[in-house]
């Protein structure tokens, strides 16, 4: 999820406990935005930033192995704080276990397996989950006494537990619905019924829409992809750094000499992230790289 519902959602389930833990909530709230801080490796330029983001950060070993040891040492050094790592690791784990439900997923157990995981339930940017916290926050939140919004916040929690049930309940669904061998099934940022889906073979993608109110299948397209006409574009490290986040990325336009290569899984917002446009010579050899991130 984006940063901005990743805060929201902190900040709904912390902050009405602040008075009552105030060390373990306010530690979840800061947690709960925390693993994101590997967006800093973008200093670094696109391609670490695409290797690293949602990796370390986002390893529930190494949370709470880091959030053990750092709880002891403080609880020697400044015993009041002893719980901090604690609600730091809680929030960071929430946060990674949102992410688990995205686009790209997450590498959740490195160091020990570098296997990607994305349930694919909700997009990163989710209206309906924005809405919900936008309104909690504006109507509820703010304008109730503490007691109040302790209770109505573990409402919030089952509501927003009900949502991920169904999310994962519309995903396995819309598989069934799917036509065969469909790799990816991204549901709509805005309409949760709406999925756009893709499948492959050798030469081509098609890309198409589904609806589960009407479990039917439309809005088809085919994409020719020209991988096999570019082994230097494939072999090229953007290129490889973006395939390892979505086995539907392809080299899928041909201009002249200008080569666009894509995800073809994600058209929310009709989004151009991870395009990746290659300027070639007369003998396919990469004069110029630009990646969009």
């Amino acid at each position: 999820m984006d940063i901005v519902t990743h805060a929201m959602l902190g900040s709904i389930i912390g902050l009405p406990f602040v008075y009552t833990s105030p060390v373990i909530a306010s530690g979840f709230i800061i947690g709960s935005t925390l693993p994101d801080i590997d967006a800093f490796s973008r200093v670094f330029g696109k391609y670490n930033f695409l290797k690293f983001h949602q990796t370390y950060t986002h390893s529930v070993p190494l949370i709470a192995v880091t959030a053990c040891v750092v709880s002891v040492i403080l609880s020697v050094a400044f015993p009041l704080l002893t719980f901090l790592p604690i609600g730091i690791a809680l929030g960071m784990i929430f946060h990674a276990l949102l992410d688990l439900t995205n686009t790209y997923g997450i590498k959740i157990l490195v160091p020990f397996s570098q296997k990607r995981i994305a349930y694919e339930w909700m997009f990163f940017i989710d209206a309906p989950t924005i809405a919900l916290c936008a309104v909690y926050i504006t109507f509820i939140f703010t304008k109730l006494p503490d007691e109040i919004a302790r209770s109505t916040s573990y409402t919030f929690c089952a509501i927003f537990l009900v949502m991920c049930i169904l999310r994962a309940y519309g995903r396995k669904m819309a598989q069934k619905y799917a036509p065969a061998n469909t790799l990816s099934l991204i549901p709509s940022a805005f309409i949760p019924w709406i999925y756009f889906g893709s499948l492959q073979d050798e030469k081509e993608v098609t890309t198409f829409k589904l609806s589960l109110l009407s479990k039917k299948v439309y809005d088809k397209k085919c994409i020719k992809i020209y991988d096999c006409d570019f082994p230097q574009i494939v072999a090229h490290r953007d290129f490889q750094v973006m395939h390892s986040l979505s086995p539907l990325y392809h080299v899928v336009e041909v201009v002249d000499n200008m080569i666009i290569c894509r995800d073809l899984r994600t058209r929310n917002f009709n989004t151009n992230f991870g395009r990746l446009d290659v300027v070639v010579d007369q003998e396919k050899n990469i004069v110029k790289t630009t990646l969009n991130v």
